[in-house]
């Protein structure tokens, strides 16, 4: 699968957003700027209250995915 660019570079800041990576740039002694993106550690804990949380936001979500714009109606 071939991803463009710029989609690249926002899935990237989107993943930088909330330190899951973090990246660098270098300048190579040629003059070229090299991107470096290394995965962050970082840990996940699913509780009772992390899912409760979750599955409100999926409904909150989902809710609002199927509301109609009035001009639509």
């Amino acid at each position: 699968m071939r991803v463009s660019r710029p989609l690249l570079h926002m899935h990237l800041a989107r993943l930088e957003a909330p330190n899951l990576v973090r990246s660098e740039i270098e300048v190579s002694e040629d003059g070229k700027a090299m991107h470096y993106v290394e995965l962050a550690p970082f840990a996940l804990q699913l509780t009772p209250a992390v899912i409760a949380a979750a599955v409100a936001n999926a409904s909150t979500t989902a809710t609002d995915d199927r509301t109609e714009p009035e001009e639509a109606r």
